[in-house]
């Protein structure tokens, strides 16, 4: 597994399709890829058997959970919040629901007249189009562990 991927590491996820890094609203529990450099965008990388669970750093309490095709915020830490990390192209990676194989955390844009929105959800199959892709960035470490 990348130097990325350790328990404790604190990664941002950058959208290979859309470029915008994904965030959990630290108030609402909501997630969109509309985040900047901070907290919101931040998540703690915990491993289990080699699949990763990432928890928000702004609210520890909100951890993703691919569900009914889409990414939510308020999973429980339990395996369905577990993802096997693929590596594609050198520098991207992609998420497997452990609980849902062959689901991936995705982004698909919607136009929706003049506004241009974002939704995450999951891709069947392979997620081999760009949607399910993302550059990982190591931003930093926290020795605060949480239970399971």
């Amino acid at each position: 597994m990348a130097t990325e991927f350790h328990s404790g590491n604190i990664i941002q996820l950058e959208s290979r399709t859309t470029g915008g890094l994904l965030r959990v609203n630290a108030l609402t529990g909501k997630i969109d890829f509309n985040g900047i450099y901070g907290k919101q965008s931040q998540f703690v990388v915990q491993i289990f058997d080699e699949h990763v669970t990432l928890r928000s750093v702004a609210n520890p309490l909100h951890i993703l959970v691919l569900r009914s095709g889409t990414l939510y915020a308020d999973g429980k830490g339990d395996p369905k919040c577990r993802f096997k990390v693929h590596f594609v192209d050198g520098m991207y990676v992609k998420f497997e629901s452990v609980h849902n194989p062959n689901r991936f955390i995705s982004v698909h844009r919607k136009y929706s007249g003049n506004s241009d929105m974002q939704s995450v959800q999951s891709m069947r199959s392979s997620g081999d189009g760009t949607q399910g892709h993302f550059k990982v960035v190591l931003v930093g470490h926290t020795n605060t562990s949480y239970a399971s």
